[in-house]
């Protein structure tokens, strides 16, 4: 399990957020000076803002883990980048590593530092911080070397299923 922090909202930025968002439920994206992909980001942004004014502060996302003789799945409670699943699938000692993403959860992008320097949907619409100073970064990578040692002490033989969870 990774704690990662909440992407809570400054104070002075929620009376725009929450004028979105009513502008939004209302049905009244046209008065929202946006207009396509940039629109629905910043609707995406002030609900994201609204359900975090007052917390969490932090979310726990648990890492599942399958092998199949020297083939693991590993599995992601929300849609990771790209270069989570890299990352994943670089840790050494299996003929095949299969990332697999909405395991077991659905919470939300896990962008990478990199996508957070960029902006854009995923990033700004992400309820965490999972990964923007590295941390969330860091925490796959562990889970990734976890994962390998833990399978890889329980001698998981070819055919045999043996299940693990990253702690």
């Amino acid at each position: 399990t990774i704690t990662v922090p909440a992407k809570v909202p400054p104070a002075e930025a929620m009376p725009l957020a929450r004028k979105y968002q009513e502008l939004h439920t209302a049905g009244r994206d046209d008065l929202i000076p946006y207009k396509a992909m940039e629109l629905t980001t910043v609707v995406a942004e002030a609900a994201r803002m609204c359900n975090l004014e007052h917390g969490p502060y932090s979310f726990d996302l648990t890492l599942t883990g399958l092998c199949i003789g020297d083939v693991a799945l590993v599995g992601f409670p929300g849609e990771p980048f790209t270069a989570a699943g890299v990352m994943t699938k670089e840790a050494p000692g299996w003929k095949a590593i299969m990332p697999c993403a909405l395991t077991n959860g659905a919470q939300g992008y896990f962008p990478m530092k990199e996508a957070f320097d960029e902006g854009g949907y995923e990033a700004r619409s992400s309820m965490s911080r999972r990964c923007r100073d590295g941390r969330g970064q860091r925490g796959f990578e562990s889970c990734a070397l976890s994962f390998q040692e833990r399978t890889a002490l329980a001698e998981c033989p070819a055919r045999a299923v043996r299940l693990t969870r990253c702690v």
